[in-house]
């Protein structure tokens, strides 16, 4: 689930270090790009397992059962901070490779990171959200959508995804 919503947001990065490499460096410095992204979020979903096996462990299903509404209201309202905005425009940063030597590999690397910290700043309570549900295909589906719809769009429709998070927080609390 997580790579099929973030590939066609890597689109940008990856064409930008296509076009910035030497031919006979593209590869490497694509795959030092997601390299470092891939870090960033793995240190990311450590953390929110490490939350859900944590309550989980102590046999309270209740709070995990709550947690999941919770988390998408929380996430609708960081749609609007200002640490959002800050975040989602780090997304569009571009990133400064050199074209020889280690210096070019580090930079593709610290790129990976780099654009790896805003993607997690920017997404980090939908993807807490979805880490404590069922990963269903439809909230899964309305996420990317609205994750790839704020990236491309250079005036996000901030409402509407709030209201799109918080019918996904409405439906997580349904039985069933």
């Amino acid at each position: 689930m997580l790579v099929a919503m973030m590939l066609p947001l890597l689109a940008g990065p990856l064409l930008q270090l296509t076009v910035q490499s030497f031919p006979r460096r593209r590869n490497e410095a694509r795959m030092l790009f997601l390299a470092g992204y891939a870090l960033t979020w793995a240190a990311a979903l450590t953390v929110i397992l490490a939350l859900l096996l944590g309550i989980r462990s102590l046999g309270m299903s209740g709070p995990v059962r709550l947690a999941q509404p919770a988390l998408f209201a929380v996430a609708a309202w960081w749609q609007g901070t200002f640490w959002k905005r800050r975040a989602l425009a780090a997304c569009h940063r571009p990133g400064l490779i050199r074209a020889f030597g280690w210096q070019a590999s580090w930079d593709s690397f610290r790129f990976g990171l780099s654009h790896g910290s805003a993607c997690v700043a920017n997404c980090w309570f939908a993807m807490a959200a979805m880490s404590f549900g069922d990963h269903s295909t439809v909230p899964a589906l309305a996420l990317a959508m609205i994750l790839f719809a704020e990236r491309n769009d250079m005036r996000p429709q901030i409402r509407a995804s709030q209201v799109i998070l918080l019918l996904l927080g409405v439906s997580a609390s349904l039985p069933g």
